[in-house]
């Protein structure tokens, strides 16, 4: 039976598997557009409340507890941050730290008694450092329409702004866990947490008996991105405080694991900001290969793979020399195939990108196309009588996966493992010699980077990966020379396959059905191979899920939110007091000012943004009390337009939605 008759057997068997792991797939896998709503338990409260019964359950333990403000004029209209300090036994010198657990005020009310408990703990420990329980304001609260820029100050955010020396400052960050269990989120906003902390937090939890794990181990993909980001976590990190994020199982004993925390970080190393590393869970504490390792990796790696390189490919051998000059007469076709690969990546982002929704089926797309391009390439070499050299092929494919250890290890270091084990499969895959070892090794060749891909469809953000796979085009270029071994092994199995020798296409149609079925194959096992991943490993991710948008009502009676708008004239200046009161338990208020021509202020008691010349939002925090003073001086005479959005809970604890506009004329 010829290969024909094979691939006209294989194709329907194969293309039916590919078939039923996407539908088992798009039936198990969660929607992007659920909709959501939120738990009918969830049990709101007021701001200011919950600050004060925060401040006087603290204060009452006989702790240091203070507040801060998070507007600039430190009204008490607002939630406040509270802030409980723990001093330790190092007073001042290089050798004082400061440690914050940071929780939102939300979480540290529902965990109150844990929290009083772990506080006497530590105290009772008389640890060195110095230790604060930041319980913040406004972190944790309703994501509302309109939200594309946040206009509203966070308390996390406010209190890391206060820091004036952030060396002397390390915070871990927490929150509840979805998945039920202990996690170490070592990354977030793009900048990833120092290794010697998530080492701490690792052993503290290791001593405590509590299980932990860290989502994705390789800590390169938090700073690409990649995973899901905690906004608190990125608040500590932007103003280079190490910090790293954890979130804690419902019931957890914080009695016992925040003091295992302090006492743990007090005994780690000189802090040392080794932000490339990763974690290799083999052990009891496991692996974390660094920066050190890395850097020693990577000149070993480069002096081995040159010397092999120029010492054993090219030795002065009458079959060398052959082999050199088809390397030679050949070489031109290695950047043809990475440019029409690029360009067919292009190509099928911008074509697919438009309707296809799944992030990792467009994934597959922009791979069936990379690996199409290499097949109509070779078809066109031999249609063509260009010289096709097996050996230079593969040499050359040796010599890409080396290219490939020095760009991307240079973008980032610690994917120097990843196209070292590349390069391995790459020269294992260049002795091979006939079919069946040259399809394994050309499986091995993919296998290095089997272990980036689970993680990131396991614990990838999908809005975040859908911006990575719908790149520039010098990110296409880079995938494509991530590819290029891979591809050039493919054209070697083809050469040895000789199903399109050029004296087998003289018919026109069997070069088309000899196409049509290679085409297909690659389709189906690359749709079999991603249909079963995903079915196997993303219907059980614990990726976090986007913020609950609940249902707005609007608001019939228009009577729960007043606004009124006084003037005083203060030379060319007019200073306007503008007072919001409410009958109801509001969440937020969005008060937008705005003027035609002119500039519609000058200063304000309140932080504010202009969004373009003439429109002013005011960064109010959420949860007021029942009345608000903002005042705001602007030029005599200038005509403005105060909006003010109003949300606020209704009966059923439904959200509501009011409008209150005022117009303050020039001649008035």
């Amino acid at each position: 039976m010829n290969i024909t008759q094979h691939i006209r057997r294989l194709v329907p068997l194969v293309f039916m598997w590919c078939a039923t792991g996407v539908f088992c797939y798009s039936r198990n896998s969660p929607s992007q557009e659920q909709e959501r709503s939120v738990p009918s338990e969830t049990v709101y409260r007021t701001g200011v409340e919950e600050t004060e019964y925060l401040y006087h359950r603290f204060f009452s333990e006989r702790f240091y507890v203070a507040r801060q403000s998070l507007v600039p004029s430190g009204g008490t209209d607002f939630p406040q941050n509270v802030v409980v300090t723990i001093p330790g036994t190092l007073h001042g010198g290089p050798e004082a730290r400061n440690i914050v657990f940071a929780f939102t005020s939300e979480s540290a009310e529902r965990n109150i008694d844990m929290l009083v408990s772990a506080a006497h703990a530590i105290s009772a420990s008389a640890f060195g450092y110095t230790v604060h329980f930041l319980l913040s304001a406004g972190d944790e609260s309703f994501f509302l329409p309109n939200m594309e820029t946040d206009f509203h100050p966070k308390g996390t955010a406010v209190f890391c702004d206060d820091v004036e020396y952030p060396d002397e400052w390390c915070a871990v960050v927490f929150s509840d866990a979805p998945s039920g269990r202990h996690a170490i989120i070592p990354g977030s906003g793009g900048a990833t947490s120092p290794r010697w902390l998530v080492q701490a937090l690792a052993g503290a939890c290791s001593k405590t008996g509590a299980a932990v794990f860290i989502p994705g181990f390789f800590v390169s993909l938090y700073k690409h991105r990649i995973f899901p980001e905690d906004g608190r976590l990125s608040d500590f990190l932007l103003q280079e405080i190490p910090a790293a994020a954890m979130t804690v199982e419902s019931g957890a004993d914080l009695s016992r694991l925040l003091p295992a925390i302090t006492e743990s970080i007090e005994r780690s190393p000189a802090f040392r900001w080794d932000s490339h590393y990763s974690f290799i869970p083999l052990g009891e504490a496991g692996l974390w290969p660094g920066e050190s390792l890395y850097a020693l990796c990577y000149l070993f790696f480069a002096v081995v793979v040159l010397a092999h390189l120029c010492f054993s490919a090219f030795a002065p051998t009458k079959r060398i020399a052959e082999y050199v000059r088809d390397i030679m007469r050949t070489w031109f076709f290695v950047p043809i195939i990475a440019l029409v690969t690029s360009l067919m990546l292009s190509f099928s982002q911008r074509v697919f990108g438009l309707w296809v929704e799944n992030t990792v089926l467009l994934f597959c797309i922009k791979l069936v196309f990379a690996l199409l391009s290499v097949l109509l390439l070779f078809v066109a070499q031999i249609h063509r009588h260009f010289r096709i050299s097996f050996n230079a092929i593969g040499y050359h494919m040796l010599i890409m996966a080396v290219v490939n250890i020095f760009i991307f290890a240079t973008l980032d270091l610690s994917m120097l493992f990843l196209f070292f084990l590349l390069y391995v499969m790459a020269f294992a895959a260049k002795r091979a010699d006939r079919p069946w070892s040259l399809i394994v090794t050309a499986m091995l060749i993919a296998m290095p980077a089997v272990p980036y891909m689970l993680s990131i469809v396991r614990y990838g953000e999908p809005s975040m990966l859908r911006s990575h796979v719908l790149c520039r085009y010098r990110n296409n270029l880079l995938l494509a020379s991530a590819f290029l071994p891979l591809q050039l092994q493919l054209e070697r199995v083809l050469i040895s396959l000789d199903i399109f020798g050029h004296e087998k296409i003289a018919n026109r149609k069997q070069l088309v059905f000899r196409t049509f079925c290679s085409v297909m194959v690659s389709l189906s096992a690359l749709g079999l191979l991603y249909g079963v991943s995903l079915f196997l490993f993303l219907r059980n991710s614990s990726r976090t899920r986007p913020p609950q948008v609940p249902s707005v009502h609007e608001s019939a009676a228009g009577t729960a939110v007043t606004a009124r708008l006084d003037e005083t004239e203060f030379q060319d200046l007019t200073i306007h007091r503008l007072t919001i009161k409410s009958t109801v338990d509001v969440i937020r208020y969005d008060v937008t000012l705005s003027s035609e021509y002119d500039v519609p202020l000058y200063d304000s008691n309140f932080e504010y943004s202009f969004t373009d010349d003439s429109t002013v939002h005011f960064h109010l925090p959420y949860y007021p009390g029942p009345e608000v003073e903002l005042s705001y001086s602007a030029e005599t005479g200038t005509h403005s337009f105060i909006h003010i959005d109003a949300y606020f809970f209704g009966e059923a604890r439904q959200v509501m939605h009011e409008a209150v506009e005022l117009t303050r004329s020039g001649g008035s």
